[in-house]
């Protein structure tokens, strides 16, 4: 018996669903179906309930894009209400944001950050994950978990991530609760004092934005310094944001690079891409270094950012930082490309046309 996927995405990411698509088609025992398959006259809503219900796993194409789209939420939500297995694909860093903002469930299952996979990566990874899943769930309708009691349970004991996880549902008003700023803001609250530097963060986000609270960028700082003690590099990038846009005192243009650095050390990938586009451009506290760029670019195109690897493409090619080098240039385009990047795919169409 084959396992069914059902794919879900945005609109706005046909390439990573012709990516993901054919991958899944080069697995024996592997079907899978998408709202590309409806045909003129069908319903469609009927038909895509009709191949929810019938798949065995959702592959969830996760971007900017698709977390904002209903249709991606309440496609989530039903598959996880009738039991089904999961895939989150992450198809670009999405910040702050991420599939738990659908439902905290999500948080369960294991991602894949595909922007940064190969395709040969990226089909071994889907391979394993299927292995696990077996053939649809006969029970009507799966077993619903009552998430929030669970959480208030943990809680008892104290528990800082089950304590900031409740502090989330609140926040967003999940699971039949409320939106409520000031609860979100006494779960986080408590996280933090239990040592929860993803709730320090959050808290940092709530006071930058003014949620639920007065806007107090100088709070928002100090809750972000402590998450970055803790070890948060989410933390030190939010902190550099700080510095850049609310520190008016002296000195606070390098305290900003200093938390990019921080945080790039840390793995954080969009500030390795800030980072090096200061260096290539020069900025206060950062002299004009396109060597220092390119390393930077690199760092972050080899933890698989696809603008990185346009950006280290196009100057390998003009010898900009780096000696010419139009072999490896074109081999960073075509990774770029493979990632959705369209720049890249633009710059790729040239240049087949002129070799």
């Amino acid at each position: 018996m084959s396992i069914k996927v059902f794919i879900s995405y945005s609109r706005k990411d046909g390439d990573a669903l012709e990516r993901v698509a054919g991958l899944l088609d080069r697995l024996d025992g592997v079907e899978y179906w998408c709202d590309r398959k409806l045909v003129a006259g069908q319903n469609w809503a009927r038909r895509l309930a009709q191949e929810l219900k019938a798949s065995d796993a959702l592959a969830l194409l996760i971007s900017r894009s698709a977390l904002e789209s209903d249709y991606c939420q309440g496609e989530a939500l039903r598959a996880l209400d009738c039991g089904k297995t999961i895939l989150p694909l992450y198809l670009e860093d999405c910040g702050e944001a991420s599939a738990s903002d659908f439902d905290v469930r999500l948080s369960l299952y294991q991602s894949l950050f595909i922007y940064k996979m190969s395709d040969d990566e990226l089909l071994d990874a889907l391979e394993k994950m299927l292995r696990v899943v077996g053939p649809a769930a006969s029970s009507p309708g799966g077993a619903k978990l009552d998430v929030v009691e669970c959480f208030r349970r943990s809680v008892q004991a104290r528990d800082a991530e089950a304590e900031f996880k409740l502090g989330y549902c609140y926040q967003k008003g999940l699971y039949g609760l409320e939106a409520d700023p000031a609860q979100a803001r006494y779960w986080y609250e408590r996280a933090a004092a239990h040592g929860s530097m993803d709730a320090m963060n959050n808290l940092g986000v709530i006071h930058y934005n003014g949620s639920g609270v007065d806007k107090d960028p100088a709070a928002a700082a100090e809750w972000y310094q402590r998450a970055v003690d803790a070890g948060s590099a989410l933390a030190c990038r939010n902190l550099a944001v700080y510095y850049r846009y609310e520190d008016q005192a002296e000195g606070a243009w390098q305290r900003m690079v200093d938390s990019y650095r921080l945080a790039a050390d840390r793995g954080d990938v969009p500030s390795m891409l800030e980072l090096g586009k200061f260096c290539y451009y020069g900025s206060r506290g950062v002299r004009k270094d396109r060597g220092e760029a390119m390393k930077w670019y690199r760092r972050a195109a080899e933890a698989g950012d696809p603008q990185a690897m346009y950006y280290l493409g196009v100057n390998l090619h003009n010898g900009d930082g780096a000696p010419c080098d139009d072999a490896t240039a074109r081999a960073w385009l075509e990774k770029s490309a493979q990632r959705g990047n369209q720049a890249a795919k633009s710059r790729l169409a040239t240049w087949y046309a002129g070799a």
